[in-house]
């Protein structure tokens, strides 16, 4: 653990023993959340407005906060908000997927800037069923997060060459899954 960390770690003891100052400072810090999730949505091309963005900001901000005690210092306090921000933001943009539309709406469509940019999620989520969940995750941080080994290990508490090597595997599974469709489409 490196000195920034067990300062982080420090700090959540503090929160959870309930010292003010810790609070003020944690409260402080949790502002990442808003960015992390802006960040992210932007990423991706921006298929959640900002009231849902801060219903999602409020629900991880919430479940840091359930999970603050898990909190062992292994990474920076950031790092390990990152992945609630993460999981969260994803299972927002699922839960609309799978919101019925009333006979009296029109359908809202997202219309992006750049077709190129953002990411087909329904057709991401159906490849990522063919890899484990592990290798799932580590795609999902490289690839859409665009993190790096060393940033996806200290997020999964897992080594950097493990990170490469559930990646690998995750990548040869989806070739594999790719040409197979490939080759029933000609």
């Amino acid at each position: 653990m490196t000195g920034d960390h067990a300062r982080d770690l420090e700090l959540v003891r503090g929160v959870l023993e309930g010292r003010r100052a810790a609070v003020r400072a944690f409260s402080e810090r949790m502002r990442c959340v808003g960015r992390i999730l802006a960040a992210r949505n932007r990423r991706l091309g921006s298929p959640l407005a900002a009231d849902e963005l801060e219903d999602v900001a409020q629900e991880t901000a919430l479940l840091i906060w359930k999970k603050l005690a898990t909190y062992e210092g292994r990474a920076a306090l950031e790092t390990w908000v990152f992945r609630f921000c993460a999981f969260e933001h994803t299972s927002a943009l699922r839960r609309r997927s799978r919101q019925p539309i009333s006979a009296g709406e029109p359908p809202e469509v997202a219309v992006e800037a750049e077709p190129t940019k953002g990411a087909d999620t329904e057709s991401f989520d159906a490849l990522m069923r063919h890899l484990s969940p592990r290798e799932a995750e580590v795609t999902r941080l490289r690839h859409v997060d665009q993190l790096s080994y060393q940033e996806i290990a200290e997020a999964l508490r897992i080594t950097p060459s493990s990170a490469k090597t559930h990646h690998a595997r995750g990548l040869e599974k989806l070739r594999a899954v790719l040409e197979t469709a490939g080759e029933g489409r000609a």
